[in-house]
């Protein structure tokens, strides 16, 4: 009769199969034998080296890492053998005298092995031995909770070579620190004896007492210890949220549900106590998260997230900075505590510092740095889904002060004289070109009636003896009422699209882009607070361009439904680009 007591393929060459403990029974000869085959079963030849032969393989383990190498242990001498070469020869790399009751090595670090073991009269159990130097030496991992149990299958976590599974004499016990501390198992696996452990790929383990097979969760059951954090998001998902708990598996598999709708799991930054999930999209309310680990155990907590319509603004919605390096800040307004990111194009001359994630209101911190290209340059920070443009001129300060005031189809130059220079250039830019001269003259004054209405320019002064005047910035324009009364003049429409226009045309003589502003068309719109402020801060950023501060603004601040709208907020811009 032949017996066989062990089966193993080589997880690293599929067609190889060992067979261990190959027992022979001639009546009164017994023979015991390690086979292999090379033809995935289909036939097999016995291993001729004569340790072989005495070895008594009940137990066959291949590394998954280390082609050709096996280990074997059973009752022969040695009791525990290694070959490094697909069986042909072997070693002893026995841990002590005895019989082994069970061997198994760590898939996720293939120099630990474990094995069980009783002494030479095979009668008094000695419990587990553990190696972690590829069976060069071992030691004792007996930390039982009481009278050490006879090892009669051992399994080690595929992916933690310390998380060891122990099938007994007297039931289920498992380890987390490798033999140093074991424990009773899960509940129901009872006291009954334990002969065989497998694994599967959902982290469920399976194990057979006699003729009954057992299904156990590896892991225990989850725990939600709280509402996700921040427990409040935008209804079309997209939020990073933390859901915070025990017993949380970070592995394939793991799954996180709001109102039964899955998100996205971070694996990388979430642990057994803490996940990290980008949330779906989903409708209004609030709903319950539920946490799933891979072996299918789960944990609900009650309307523990809320979907609601997020509503972001932000104020400014653009800035403008001469040459000279600077920071700024953009503050958020959020309906609700929803969650929200500010983000730097890559390789942007502008950085955010500060603010950033952030969760309801806030304020964002960034940074511009100095210009040296000798051009204007613009860019989009992205804040709360929104764009926030920043836009820097070429342009510092000059040696001496000049002015430009823009009128319907003129402009006005005028500066003040440098010591010993007797003549000035008159340059002018426009479109972000370079300057050009214009006019030279003795005087301190000069009328440029060269220039198109709704186009804007840039002006400065070069004297005969070398130095420059500063950077100012015209644009000619002729207004609808171009003379506001108050108590008479009706403000139209009208006026705040030529004020967006002129305004563009001021970002086109700093080689800026041109900005976009809310309600694009404002035929039959009524006139909202965001108008105003959106064109204010396109006015001080022009302004800041090139070196001048902000205007000095007729109610500085605007309350939505109680600020009237008047003539005096018009002037105040149309002054602020002349």
């Amino acid at each position: 009769e032949d017996y066989v007591n062990s089966l193993a393929i080589d997880p690293l060459a599929t067609s190889n199969v060992y067979a261990g403990d190959f027992h022979i029974d001639f009546g009164t000869t017994s023979t015991y034998l390690i086979a292999k085959s090379t033809t995935s079963g289909a036939s097999f030849n016995n291993l001729t080296d004569v340790t072989s032969a005495a070895l008594r393989a009940y137990y066959l383990q291949i590394d998954p890492s280390v082609s050709g190498t096996l280990y074997v242990a059973g009752s022969g001498t040695p009791n525990v053998a290694k070959s490094t070469n697909n069986g042909s020869t072997w070693t002893s790399v026995s841990p002590h005298a005895g019989y082994p009751s069970a061997l198994a090595l760590a898939p996720s670090s293939s120099a630990t092995l474990y094995e069980g073991m009783r002494d030479v009269n095979n009668t008094t159990v000695l419990g587990v031995y553990k190696s972690t130097n590829s069976g060069t030496s071992w030691s004792p991992a007996n930390g039982w909770p009481s009278t050490t149990p006879d090892i009669q299958a051992l399994l080690v976590d595929p992916a933690n070579a310390n998380h060891v599974h122990a099938g007994t004499n007297s039931g289920y016990y498992v380890t987390t620190d490798g033999g140093t501390n074991w424990a009773s198992g899960a509940s129901g696996a009872g006291s009954f004896g334990i002969n065989a452990l497998v694994q599967t790929t959902s982290r469920r383990l399976i194990a057979t007492s006699g003729a009954t097979i057992i299904m156990l969760p590896l892991d225990p059951a989850p725990t939600i210890s709280a509402n996700a954090s921040p427990s409040t998001g935008s209804s079309a998902g997209g939020d990073v949220v933390t859901v915070s708990g025990t017993g949380f598996n970070a592995a394939s598999g793991l799954r996180v549900l709001f109102g039964g709708v899955d998100g996205v799991v971070d694996l990388g930054a979430s642990t057994s106590t803490s996940i990290t999930v980008t949330t779906p999209a989903h409708a209004v309310g609030s709903v319950d998260v539920a946490v799933i680990n891979p072996d299918g155990q789960a944990a609900i907590r009650t309307n523990g997230y809320t979907f609601v319509l997020c509503s972001f603004s932000i104020s400014p919605t653009s800035a403008g900075y001469s040459s000279a390096a600077a920071t700024g800040s953009v503050t958020v307004t959020v309906n609700t505590g929803c969650a929200w990111t500010a983000t730097a194009p890559g390789g942007s001359f502008v950085s955010v510092t500060s603010g950033s994630p952030g969760s309801g209101n806030g304020t964002v911190q960034y940074s511009v740095t100095t210009n040296g290209t000798g051009s204007g340059r613009s860019t989009n920070l992205t804040i709360a889904g929104l764009t926030f443009n920043v836009s820097q001129s070429a342009f510092g300060a000059g040696s001496f002060v000049m002015t430009a005031i823009a009128s319907s189809g003129s402009v006005s130059i005028s500066w003040v004289s440098v010591g010993g220079a007797t003549s000035y250039q008159v340059q002018r830019s426009n479109g972000g070109g370079a300057f050009g001269t214009i006019m030279t003259t003795s005087s301190f004054a000069f009328v440029d009636s060269t220039v198109s209405n709704g186009t804007g320019y840039l002006y400065k002064i070069h004297a005969n003896t070398g130095p420059d005047s500063n950077v100012d910035l015209a644009v000619p324009f002729a207004y609808t009422d171009p003379s506001l009364s108050v108590g008479s003049t009706i403000i139209k429409a009208v006026h705040f699209t030529e004020l967006r226009t002129a305004v563009n045309a001021a970002r086109a003589a700093l080689g800026w882009s041109a900005l976009t502003f809310a309600d694009t068309s404002l035929t039959g719109v009524m006139v909202k607070r965001t108008h105003l402020i959106e064109l204010r801060n396109a006015v001080d950023g022009v302004r800041a361009g090139v070196g001048l501060s902000g205007v000095s603004y007729t109610d500085s601040t605007v309350t939505a439904g109680s600020t009237p709208i008047r003539a005096a907020h018009i002037n105040d811009l149309r002054n602020g680009l002349q």
